[in-house]
C-alpha cells in the first residue's frame, strides 16, 4: 500500500515541511498535527462568528426579508434563527453541506468563507452548495417555514457531491 500512495504522500510531506518545517514539527504531538491539518472536532460551535463573517450575494441585500432583518420587531434573520434552533448534529451537517467539513478551523468559524447567494425566486427546489467556495445557494423562499423545511431536507440527505 505504501508504494501505491508514495507520490501523493511525498507531495503532502513536502508541502507540510515547507509550511511547518524545521523544529516546529518535532515539538508537535500527533493530535496537535491532526488539529493543524483537519481543524477542531469539538462541540463548541460558535455560529455567531459564522454569522458575523457571512457575506450575501446576488440580490440578498439589506432589504431582503429571507436573510436580512425583519422589521425592528424581531431583529433576527430567518436563516440565522433557523440555524440557532438547530441541534449540534444539524449544525455540523450544515457546515459539511456548505464547506465539505464539519471541523472548526484553528482560528474558529470566523476564518471560514461563508457566502449565502440568492438562487432564483421562490420554488420547491432544495438549497444547494458550492463546497469549494463555501457558498450556499438559496432560492428566495416566501416563508421561514419553507426555508427551514427545505434546508433540513437538503442537509439531511446530502452526501458527497450529490443527494443520496
Amino acid at each position: 500500500m505504501d508504494e501505491s500512495i508514495e507520490r501523493q504522500f511525498t507531495a503532502l510531506k513536502k508541502g507540510l515541511l515547507k509550511i511547518y518545517g524545521g523544529d516546529s514539527l518535532k515539538i508537535c504531538q500527533s493530535s496537535e498535527l491532526e488539529m493543524i491539518i483537519c481543524g477542531h472536532n469539538s462541540d463548541n460551535y460558535n455560529f455567531q462568528e459564522l454569522q458575523m463573517i457571512a457575506k450575501y450575494d446576488d440580490g440578498y441585500g439589506a432589504n431582503r426579508q429571507i436573510i436580512m432583518y425583519y422589521l425592528v420587531k424581531t431583529h433576527h434573520r430567518w436563516f440565522w434563527e433557523i440555524i440557532e434552533s438547530f441541534s449540534l448534529d444539524h449544525k455540523k451537517k450544515l457546515l459539511t453541506f456548505v464547506t465539505a467539513s464539519d471541523r472548526i478551523p484553528l482560528n474558529g468559524l470566523k476564518s471560514l468563507t461563508f457566502v449565502i447567494q440568492r438562487n432564483g425566486p421562490d420554488s420547491d427546489r432544495l438549497p444547494t452548495a458550492l463546497t469549494c467556495f463555501g457558498r450556499l445557494l438559496l432560492p428566495e423562499y416566501e416563508t421561514k417555514e419553507k426555508l427551514e423545511k427545505l434546508l433540513i431536507i437538503a442537509i439531511d440527505n446530502a452526501s458527497g457531491f450529490g443527494l443520496i
